[in-house]
């Protein structure tokens, strides 16, 4: 059984949502908040402390950091005595000398939040994918949002999302040759609005595209094997098979290769309450890590890339 008290670390748009989530899957769930704002929270359920005021920080069934990323390793030193998974919010950090910290890490207890790695469309994709891909492009756009929100490049707020599903899906760590990663871009605080990473593996290569510079999100996935072609759109959660015919045939005086398409539809897919469900499992299973080197590989692919 899961205590439903727990707390929250950073009380802005994600901070809500886990809580929210926390609240549709735990009846009477409580939560402590900790924030550098003086918040007005209305909820009865949500009361605002500090740290001084936690005496067992192991009477709460979990812990969520959802700050931005520079003061995560801060927070989670602050934690050191906690013996559950602490979930964390992507990325975990973004300096090299910081992911060293983890890698000598004993206590491996983090569960980081690559919402896009419990996203089922990517599981329905290897389903119907007869060979492993050779190619693979990704692009994730966003628009530009108030630089006060923006703690991160580019490469760190979105590319390192697709990268964890390459990881957990299509990749093996072990198996890359080369990768390079490009930022280019300053916004006016000096950080990096867009990002090009180049991966090639024995057997892949891939090709993935970010940016805050766009006029509406694009979330797009395609991937190539020897037998089929497969295009996912994240936004609108659809994925298209396509497999093409050996018959050709002959059409106002041109050769046209006919082809099969299949189209999956699953407007259900919900990765963030997937995500929450997955937590809460480990934490009932007194789980001491969650797939601690796909966590360390990500970062470390953009940070060695560069």
């Amino acid at each position: 059984m899961i205590e439903n008290k727990f707390l929250i670390i950073g009380y802005g748009n994600m901070g809500k949502l886990h809580s929210e989530i926390l609240s549709s899957l735990i009846d009477n769930c409580k939560f402590h908040i900790i924030d550098t704002r003086k918040l007005k929270l209305g909820e009865k359920n949500l009361n605002q402390i500090e740290f001084k005021d936690i005496n067992d920080i192991n009477t709460y069934g979990g812990i969520i950091i959802s700050t931005h990323s520079d003061s995560h390793l801060n927070y989670i030193k602050k934690l050191k005595k906690y013996n559950k998974l602490i979930f964390v919010e992507k990325p975990l950090v973004s300096k090299q000398k910081e992911i060293d910290y983890f890698k000598s890490k004993k206590n491996k207890n983090i569960f980081c939040g690559f919402i896009e790695t419990h996203n089922e469309l990517f599981e329905i994709a290897k389903e119907n994918m007869t060979d492993d891909p050779f190619h693979i492009q990704v692009e994730r756009i966003s628009p530009s949002i108030s630089s006060s929100r923006i703690k991160d490049d580019v490469d760190f707020d979105l590319t390192i999302h697709d990268v964890s599903v390459a990881l957990e899906f299509f990749i093996n760590y072990k198996d890359i040759i080369f990768s390079r990663s490009t930022n280019i871009g300053k916004n006016k605080n000096g950080l990096y609005e867009m990002n090009t990473l180049n991966v090639e593996t024995k057997q892949c290569l891939l090709n993935f595209s970010s940016s805050r510079l766009g006029q509406k999100k694009i979330r797009k996935w395609k991937i190539f094997t020897a037998n089929e072609q497969l295009n996912i759109d994240l936004i609108k959660k659809e994925i298209v098979v396509t497999k093409k015919n050996k018959k050709i045939s002959l059409k106002k005086n041109q050769l046209v290769q006919d082809f099969n398409e299949k189209i999956i539809i699953d407007t259900k897919i919900n990765p963030g309450h997937k995500q929450m469900v997955e937590y809460l499992n480990c934490l009932k299973n007194n789980a001491t890590e969650y797939k601690y080197n796909n966590l360390i590989n990500a970062h470390e692919i953009l940070l060695k890339s560069k």
